[in-house]
C-alpha cells in the first residue's frame, strides 16, 4: 500500500470513530416508567457525560441524575418513579440530606442506567 492509501484509511477510521461517539445512543433501563425515561433523555441531551443511578431509598426506587461536567453547581437531582423531584445531592456544598435524612446512610445502590 502507498502512504497515501494508509493515510486515507486512517482518516476514514478516525472519522468513523468520531461519528460513532458523537451519535451516542441512549441506553435506558427497560424497567423504568415512561416519564422517567423522558426526564433521563432530556438530561442526556444537556451533557454528554450525564448518568443516572438507581437507589433504594425509604422503601422505593429513586433515580439520581448526575449532570456530568455540565451542571451549574454540579448537584445531582433525585426523582421518585413518578418523576417527582425529591432533592438535590452533592454540589459545592456537599449536600447529603434528602427528605430530612442522610442519603448516603439510608440509600442502597442498585445499578446504573447508561444514558
Amino acid at each position: 500500500m502507498t502512504s497515501f492509501t494508509i493515510r486515507a484509511l486512517l482518516f476514514m477510521a478516525a472519522g468513523l470513530a468520531v461519528f460513532a461517539f458523537s451519535c451516542r445512543k441512549i441506553k435506558l433501563c427497560d424497567d423504568i416508567s415512561p416519564c422517567m425515561k423522558k426526564v433521563l433523555r432530556q438530561e442526556s441531551l444537556l451533557c454528554k457525560d450525564a448518568s443516572v443511578d438507581i437507589y433504594l431509598f425509604q422503601g422505593e426506587r429513586v433515580f439520581v441524575v448526575n449532570p456530568g461536567t455540565c451542571g451549574n453547581d454540579l448537584t445531582s437531582s433525585v426523582y421518585d418513579e413518578q418523576c417527582n423531584f425529591l432533592c438535590y445531592l452533592g454540589g459545592f456544598a456537599g449536600i447529603d440530606t434528602c427528605l430530612n435524612v442522610s442519603f448516603s446512610q439510608e440509600a442502597e445502590f442498585v445499578r446504573r442506567c447508561e444514558l
